[in-house]
């Protein structure tokens, strides 16, 4: 929102870049894990949960909209697509998503990496295609999220959604 959407492109291909990292991991150590190990991925999965529950509580009782950055014409560090490539990568909720969730959509009777190499690059497909998207509704949205009441409206329900995805999360196979 700061710098505005065209500056924010590098951001993008940076977490898109550590997404494709986590999703080679998973590739190249989800099959052996499914194979010698369930319980790891058991395991994996409940940590999960009390990870996204943990976020929906505080997410939920959030009372801040994040939207109290000023408007800037100071340029973008040159160092974006890095720096976001490593926020990406220190993100845990990117690294469970590619070792505990994508490896459930996963038959272990036919070629794992084959099934995981289309859904990563599908996965990352989609997060730079949503993350292009957001930057393009970025100023307007802020612009909307500023009257009362709906900043804490999408707070709640982002915290509602993380809360759900933990209950799922343990209450499927």
């Amino acid at each position: 929102m700061r710098y505005g959407s065209a500056a924010t492109v590098p951001m993008v291909i940076g977490l898109g870049g550590a997404s494709a990292v986590y999703g080679l991991a998973s590739i190249l150590g989800a099959g052996s894990l499914l194979h010698a190990a369930p319980e790891i991925i058991t395991v994996a999965r409940w940590l999960a949960a009390a990870y996204f529950l943990y976020l929906g509580v505080k997410q939920w009782r959030t009372l801040s909209s994040g939207l109290e950055v000023e408007e800037s014409d100071a340029a973008v560090p040159r160092r974006t697509a890095l720096r976001s490539f490593i926020v990406g990568l220190s993100n845990p909720k990117v690294m469970l998503y590619y070792m505990v969730l994508i490896p459930q959509f996963v038959n272990p009777e036919t070629s794992i990496a084959v099934q995981l190499t289309f859904l990563v690059a599908l996965q990352v497909l989609i997060k730079v295609l949503v993350l292009l998207a957001y930057t393009l509704l970025a100023r307007p949205l802020r612009r909307w999220l500023r009257v009362d009441g709906r900043a804490r409206l999408m707070n709640r329900s982002v915290g509602a959604m993380l809360v759900t995805a933990a209950v799922l999360l343990v209450a499927t196979q």
